[in-house]
């Protein structure tokens, strides 16, 4: 009887183990780059970290899912920010339970291919 319990506890446990922050469908169009564009008017929205995983759920997600996951925070963050674009360094701050990025979020009236030199 114990044993039938633990192990539908556990199944329980690890069937809702997967990435929690889900790109919204509106946020789609904020971009993450390295640099700012040089033709831009750009206004600074403020810092946004995103992260993925828990101590008890991160050894269940692939490092793919925790990158999507971390960056769909950031993007999710900025446009409730008002913002739609994000510079990042794209380094990863990447611990043993979780993945975090770490950006700087702006609202730009046009983005543009041209990189700021």
């Amino acid at each position: 009887m114990i044993k039938t319990v633990l192990i539908f506890l556990a199944t329980l446990i690890f069937t809702g183990c997967s990435a929690t922050n889900v790109l919204k469908p509106e946020a789609s169009h904020v971009r993450i780059v390295d640099e700012i564009f040089a033709s831009q008017r750009c206004e600074y929205l403020g810092e946004v970290i995103g992260s993925e995983g828990k101590i008890y759920n991160a050894i269940f997600i692939s490092n793919k899912d925790l990158t999507r996951g971390a960056r769909s925070d950031m993007r999710n963050q900025t446009f409730d920010m008002g913002g739609n674009l994000i510079v990042t360094d794209f380094n990863a701050l990447t611990y043993t339970s979780s993945t975090v990025y770490v950006g700087n979020a702006y609202h730009c009236p046009k983005v543009l291919n041209e990189r700021m030199k």
